[in-house]
């Protein structure tokens, strides 16, 4: 009996194989990774980036700031947008364990117990007239359910639904990387910003005090009225600018404290040290190969992409029959005494086969619009690989642009420096006025702020690679 189904089940095989994509149509629109290489080789040889490792996970770390590390600490235990995702996750998580119980058998009880008036003239007591008007029935009962999956099409569907799982996953990693980047780059941005508010503090000071020797010379008719104009000018302007960066630092407080799950007005540890200058950074020389499996958003594109090719092939069982078996086995009595006695067992079997003749196109349809949602997330996957690839060169070529500007502007900041020295040596011997070491310990600090606009963009820069490289992520096929 059991060689007379080899042929049916090889049959069942050979077509199972037959409806899952093959690779040739996975493949056939799937764009190759794109090259960055020579946009590394230029970075390295400018000077300001060695061949170096990918990321590592807790890659924050590497700016040795114990307010940081806390920071994003905080901000993956309790941002409510990741908290969010967490539950997509499992959400998702759920679903294909749902997708996957049509794998199995369905076993189920049935108990009841019905009270029932019979009908004196009706079709029951009319075959049975020694049956009593007043009667109950009593049913217990286990009934099986399983439908053969001969086609793969609920495998394919939990493959599906499993994929769709992993790619909420790539994707909370995705925002963990957007979080802890955010964090990093705000933790630069007050840091820079309270040493900027600082030199900004003094530039009111060097105005105000301007203004006041020309307010001076004013009194002794040593001048005229029109500099001092310029000098309450100037005053008002140093003034705006320190209002400005503080209104900056406040904001930026406020977003750490949103991206914590805090309120905006929240305390915040802001015992911040102030970054050195960078020097060189690290990229990895396989950049162009590898970039695929360490960045999150190409990991849930990835995933989603095998889901959708699964739910083609899921599609494709549709136009092959399912087979069905059901059946159940139990006891029924019209009376208690009598339910467990072997007179009342009772049960039945009941194989079926449906087959789809017509319907109208609705299974062809189906299997097209899951293969265009399959083509169109290919699509977006080639958009998406060649955007992550422009991102890093871009980043490459303002890290050189930045780090160049950043050297010269040092040297600007160290000759303003010089001058402003000599200057205050010229005066102190009478060769010099107050107003030209003013005037250069203002072009002075205007350097610095300069300085430490181009420090930020550095790190910014810095940060914006880690992320174009995904963080710490890994890709696990």
């Amino acid at each position: 009996m059991i060689l007379k189904k080899w042929p049916l089940l090889a049959l069942c095989s050979l077509f199972s194989g037959c409806l899952s994509m093959s690779e040739k149509e996975k493949t056939e629109n799937l764009s190759g990774p794109a090259d960055v290489s020579g946009s590394i080789a230029t970075g390295i040889d400018s000077g300001f980036l060695s061949v170096g490792e990918w990321p590592k996970d807790n890659w924050w770390e590497s700016f040795n700031s114990p307010v940081l590390n806390k920071w994003i600490e905080e901000g993956f235990a309790q941002n409510p947008s990741l908290r969010a995702l967490e539950n997509r996750v499992e959400s998702a998580r759920q679903k294909s364990k749902v997708v996957e119980s049509k794998l199995f058998p369905f076993l189920f009880f049935d108990a009841d117990d019905s009270i029932t008036y019979f009908s004196k003239n009706g079709l029951t007591h009319s075959f049975n007239p020694s049956l009593p008007l007043h009667g109950y029935q009593a049913d217990l009962s286990l009934s099986f359910s399983y439908e053969f999956d001969f086609w793969s099409k609920y495998r394919n569907l939990f493959r599906a639904a499993f994929g769709e799982m992993l790619a909420e996953k790539a994707e909370y990693e995705q925002a963990k990387l957007i979080l802890s980047t955010s964090l990093v780059q705000s933790y630069f941005a007050l840091v820079i910003n309270e040493k900027k508010a600082d030199l900004y503090k003094k530039l009111v000071t060097v105005a105000e005090n301007r203004a006041l020797l020309r307010n001076k010379l004013l009194e002794g008719a040593l001048s005229s009225k029109l500099p001092g104009l310029f000098d309450e000018e100037t005053v008002n302007e140093a003034r705006q600018n320190l209002l400005s960066i503080e209104d900056e630092i406040r904001t930026e407080k406020h977003l750490v404290n949103i991206l914590l799950g805090k309120g905006p007005d929240a305390d915040l540890c802001l015992d911040l040290s102030c970054p050195a200058s960078l020097e060189v950074l690290q990229i990895p020389d396989n950049v162009s190969l590898d970039l695929i499996a360490r960045r999150p958003d190409i990991a849930a594109r990835i995933r989603r992409m095998e889901a959708l090719a699964a739910q083609v092939s899921a599609a494709k069982a549709d136009f092959f029959p399912s087979v069905n078996l059901n059946a159940f086995a139990g006891l029924q009595s019209l009376s208690f005494s009598n339910l467990f006695s072997l007179g009342s067992k009772t049960g039945t079997v009941d194989p079926a086969i449906h087959l789809p003749i017509f319907v109208g196109g609705a299974i062809k349809a189906n299997l097209r619009e899951k293969k265009a949602l399959f083509d169109q997330s290919v699509f977006d996957y080639n958009a998406l690989l060649l955007q992550s690839v422009q991102e890093v060169a871009d980043i490459i070529s303002g890290i050189r642009a930045t780090f160049t500007q950043k050297k010269l502007q040092e040297n600007s900041v160290e000759a303003a420096v010089q001058r402003l020295y000599l200057t205050e040596l010229r005066k102190e011997g009478g060769l010099d006025s107050l107003f030209s070491v003013l005037d250069l310990e203002e072009e002075k600090l205007n350097q610095s702020i300069k300085d430490l606009n181009l420090l930020y963009t550095q790190y910014a820069f810095a940060v914006k690679l880690i992320k174009s490289l995904g963080g710490g992520y890994r890709y696990e096929p």
